[in-house]
């Protein structure tokens, strides 16, 4: 889950980050929830061009323990 403060991030020419680029992120992140977002944020960053966000950035990852039966 995230939200529109990630995906309407800018770059320098207006362009939004986008819920199909965080759909296609493939950071080469490690296995686990916290090694997901430790990923996805530093790349919003760098497509953002700054430090800061103009919005507020959110993103929870969940991972499935056990199967439901």
């Amino acid at each position: 889950m995230y939200s529109d403060g990630l995906t309407e991030a800018m770059d320098a020419a207006g362009e939004e980050y986008g819920p199909g680029r965080l759909a296609s992120f493939s950071g080469g992140a490690g296995p686990g929830p916290r090694n997901v977002v430790k990923a996805i944020v530093p790349y919003v960053h760098r497509f953002h061009g700054s430090d800061g966000f103009g919005d507020d950035p959110t993103i929870m990852v969940a991972r499935r323990l056990q199967a439901w039966e």
